[in-house]
């Protein structure tokens, strides 16, 4: 690179822009154009203060070593940062800001109060705001009181098929203050089944579009706000010239045609074709249902039938309707319908085309159904006669 370059290259550095020219050329002169390979360290804690550097071209991290594991930010550059952001993105009004990033809060509460007080200041208005947690954890866990935290997030993984979702959606939905709440990371379509704790093997198999709609549909039937579809090739943006993570298939371009990903605008239609605000969770509806065992050694219960079997139904308060998801083919249950309006008309909802198909006119008591043997999930969908 030509010293004018380099001058024309320090004179775009902001603390630099209003130098004298004069002395923007000496800087340019004096200075040391170094490259840095990925991983390598720059400086460290204690070494001579002889230098300062301007990273040109690529990304570094600046760590210091605490008892907790490094720490890269503080409640000072925490609140910077959040406000270079805010102002930066202060006319984009169509931002939802998730702080966390699969990270956990203990005992770092004020940074993340820091860093959103700091966002807030930067945009000059009050903007959504949610907290993406570590894996089997909510938001709720450390930060459901913030100010700042408008809905709780939770993550239930991709170690267990059926990680009980709709258990920690029940959890946040019941506490005070009320507040929204989702599952941000579920079990990824194609994402194999416990690539962490266990050296994972093709024949351990992946997530299905089966069990990315049984995440979807008992989540948000618990009283969750909405669901987050992913794809393990997709949030990493695989293809043939990229480094895989944790063994994706298929390529991004195709995996945004795959069943799963299709499938949740039947998940969305269902919802919105109801009143939704009205619209509560309904364990009453279910009164053979027990609860669901808690997830035991990770070796032993990545598969667990209690949970693959258990349904979640949700109802309108108003008693207009109710849902209730049967994730087997041919399950039986016994459902209350003396909690919806007199006379009912039912029909199973396919959630692989989003098609109904009759399933009877019932009085509101005690019924017995039985979802049909192809599938093997549905819905059952019941609606009050109007009046």
């Amino acid at each position: 690179m030509s010293l004018e370059q380099e001058f024309e290259l320090i004179r775009r550095v902001p603390i630099f822009s209003t130098t004298d020219p004069s002395m923007q050329k000496l800087l340019a002169f004096s200075s040391d154009r170094i490259t840095y390979e990925e991983g390598q360290v720059m400086f460290s804690a204690g070494d001579p203060p002889d230098s300062a550097y301007i990273i040109m071209e690529g990304e570094v991290d600046i760590s210091v070593p605490t008892p907790k594991g490094p720490l890269i930010v503080n409640t000072e550059n925490a609140y910077v940062y959040g406000r270079f952001l805010g102002t930066r993105y202060r006319n984009d009004s169509n931002i939802l800001w998730i702080l966390g990033g699969d990270r956990p809060a203990d005992g770092y509460e004020d940074l993340w109060d820091a860093m959103a007080c700091g966002i807030m200041d930067g945009l000059g208005y009050r903007p959504f705001f949610t907290y993406h947690p570590i894996g089997s954890k909510s938001s709720s866990a450390w930060l459901h009181n913030a100010g700042w935290l408008d809905m709780n997030m939770l993550q239930s993984c991709h170690v267990f098929l059926d990680a009980p979702n709709w258990e920690m959606i029940r959890t946040d939905y019941e506490r005070h203050p009320r507040k929204p709440v989702l599952d941000g990371e579920p079990n990824y379509e194609d994402h194999p089944i416990d690539p962490f704790t266990r050296k994972w093997q093709p024949e351990y198999g992946r997530f299905s579009d089966y069990d990315v709609r049984k995440q979807a549909y008992r989540s948000v039937f618990a009283g969750a706000c909405g669901y987050t579809y992913g794809h393990q090739s997709i949030w990493q943006f695989w293809n043939l010239e990229r480094e895989p993570i944790n063994f994706p298939v298929p390529t991004w371009q195709k995996a945004i045609l795959r069943p799963g990903a299709a499938q949740m605008i039947h998940l969305k239609n269902l919802m919105l074709s109801r009143p939704y605000f009205t619209r509560v969770p309904a364990l009453d509806m279910l009164p053979d249902i027990q609860p669901t065992p808690p997830i035991g050694n990770v070796e032993d219960d990545r598969y667990n039938p209690l949970r693959a079997s258990h349904p979640v139904a949700a109802r309108d308060a108003m008693g207009s309707y109710g849902l209730v998801y049967f994730p087997l083919a041919g399950q039986t249950l016994r459902i209350d319908l003396s909690l919806l309006r007199a006379g009912i008309t039912a029909q199973w909802f396919d959630p692989r085309d989003g098609m109904c198909h009759d399933a009877g006119h019932h009085p509101n008591e005690m019924v017995t159904f039985t979802s049909p043997i192809a599938g093997p999930d549905w819905v059952l969908i019941l609606d009050a006669d109007p009046g």
